[in-house]
């Protein structure tokens, strides 16, 4: 007959490599997930919109009009002048209005604060209109590249990436456009920052506002624990 030593070495030798296995891909999800993510969704909408503008930028550097430097996701030139978009890939349900500071986000029983990305981008669209001038017209627009659903409305200003393509397709991007406009976009590619001392800078930036991101390091440390007890399962 079996004692209580002899039973939990038989479940461990069993079962114990499920810890390891679980810390690795639960590290893997929270070290990537929210850098790749917001990335991916970011391609996916440059890659559809390029066709519907005379000019594009992505996922840009610029000053910020206040001393300070701001990323943005994509600038289109089209015949009714610079677009600002900010990408989302939110998942779930998202409940907001136009004008609040938070946005709530639901993802099954869970609900999450969110920022309202509207407000971010008013933001960038200030950036923008101090590097052009008012002589140019700047437009905003958030573009929704997840699979959030909204159950009572999209707010005014948000899109689907389909949805915003679809106006966009409206655009005449064989029309010449006026020459003050030119001036001003090629004023705009001059301002972006390229250098790699600007993304640091700008990364500080947002963690001196915010804090600093801890989801990778605990992600990593997850990772590292799992590869460690597998490692050691292994030789043991």
């Amino acid at each position: 007959m079996l004692d209580t030593v002899d039973l939990l070495g038989i479940l461990w030798s069993s079962l114990g490599w499920i810890l390891p296995f679980m810390l690795v891909v639960t590290g893997l999800q929270i070290a990537f997930k929210a850098r790749t993510q917001g990335w991916i969704g970011e391609r996916i909408v440059a890659g559809g919109l390029k066709k519907h503008v005379h000019a594009s930028l992505h996922d840009v550097i610029l000053p910020d009009g206040r001393g300070g430097l701001t990323q943005i996701d994509h600038l289109l030139l089209n015949d009714q002048g610079v677009w600002v978009i900010e990408t989302k890939a939110f998942t779930g349900r998202i409940f907001g209005r136009e004008r609040d500071r938070q946005w709530t986000q639901r993802l099954g029983r869970k609900s999450f604060r969110i920022g309202n990305p509207l407000r971010q981008n008013y933001g960038h669209l200030k950036a923008v209109e101090a590097i052009v001038g008012q002589d140019m017209p700047v437009l905003g627009r958030v573009v929704m590249a997840g699979s959030a659903s909204f159950p009572k409305g999209m707010p005014s200003g948000v899109s689907t990436g389909r949805a915003f393509r679809r106006e966009l397709a409206g655009s005449r991007t064989g029309q010449q456009l006026p020459g003050d406009w030119v001036r001003a976009w090629r004023e705009l590619e001059s301002q972006v920052q390229s250098e790699p001392e600007a993304r640091k800078a700008h990364r500080r930036q947002l963690e001196e506002k915010h804090g600093r991101d801890l989801r990778p390091v605990v992600g990593a440390a997850m990772l590292g624990t799992g590869l460690l007890l597998a490692a050691w399962m292994v030789v043991t």
